[in-house]
């Protein structure tokens, strides 16, 4: 049983597209309603302590060091790294201001310290994300994933499910979990123009996937590839049942009036649309399909290398 490289994971994906997609929109949905409702309150400095998270689990990747959750908790404070406002806004594609009005928050509400442009992240934060949803979610894509290359495979050795332990490797596996997050939320940031845009899309997108009729039929590949799937989730059955401004807001955590907000700078670029019963879904744009798959498939990219590199600890 062989996995020889994240091109393999990538293709499945694009392959499975409908299934997967199911398991792995949740993986962000979580987090950005951990951030949007409990942690920071607010998801620009959600996507900053994501950066500032990564970058310390990175600085264990870089040393080849596999810190456990119980010797995180035995430290303080976590060196981040030195950093100009500037750069930040640029890594994240936030205006400068923004970031240093997010920072004056975070610092705050004593989730970072900041000392002569060097970064800390306290422990504070490890403390309150909530990571069990996360990692049951990213258990699962994990093992869809070795479940089809397992049925690609002339081998007949058996690894459909990895048993992953993500407290004793909490560093390494949290880091590849960070990254992914954190690069599908800016790509789909720089498309829609903000993180709440983004989060009420895919919000819609998975009420659409979840109202197919044809979900059953996902497994086929004509519904699954990548390349229909825009056009399984935009069918008549699926934008009928879409969601009002007030569902939305209720499963996000967004308030309604920022909601109504990022609604309405949507329906006027046509990235959503509204029904007679004030009900929002993604619309059937030809246009908007292409930059949708390209997107998507942006997105396998990053997850096969991290998933990749995830298989790899436990083969």
């Amino acid at each position: 049983f062989m996995i020889n490289n994240p091109q393999q994971i990538k293709k499945i994906i694009s392959v499975n597209q409908g299934e997967y997609s199911r398991l792995h929109f949740p993986i962000i949905s979580e987090y950005l309603h951990t951030h949007q409702n409990s942690i920071a309150k607010d998801l620009e400095c959600g996507i900053i302590l994501n950066f500032f998270s990564m970058k310390v689990l990175e600085n264990y990747y870089n040393k080849s060091q596999k810190i456990s959750y119980e010797k995180i908790l035995q430290k303080e404070n976590f060196y981040i790294g030195n950093f100009k406002k500037s750069s930040l806004a640029k890594i994240l594609n936030l205006p400068r201001e923004t970031i240093r009005r997010k920072l004056l928050i975070l610092s705050k509400k004593e989730f970072i310290v900041i000392k002569n442009k060097e970064y800390f992240l306290k422990k504070k934060y490890f403390i309150n994300l909530d990571f069990e949803i996360i990692e049951t979610q990213f258990q699962k894509c994990i093992n869809f994933l070795l479940n089809k290359i397992e049925n690609d495979s002339d081998k007949t050795s058996k690894l459909s499910k990895l048993n992953i332990d993500y407290r004793k490797d909490f560093s390494l596996l949290w880091y590849f979990i960070l990254k992914i997050i954190l690069n599908i939320c800016l790509l789909w940031k720089k498309y829609h123009g903000s993180l709440e845009s983004y989060y009420l899309f895919g919000t819609c997108s998975l009420n659409q996937m979840y109202n197919l009729k044809k979900y059953k039929d996902f497994p086929k590949k004509k519904y699954s590839y990548t390349e229909n799937f825009f056009l399984n989730i935009t069918e008549k059955d699926n934008i009928s049942r879409g969601l009002n401004p007030t569902t939305l807001s209720e499963l996000t955590g967004i308030p309604r009036s920022t909601v109504m907000r990022n609604l309405k700078k949507m329906i006027n670029i046509k990235t959503l649309s509204k029904n007679q019963k004030n009900l929002y879904y993604i619309p059937r744009n030809t246009n908007q399909k292409k930059s949708i798959v390209k997107i998507l498939q942006n997105v396998h990219e990053i997850i096969s290398h991290s998933v990749y590199e995830t298989i790899k600890i436990y083969i």
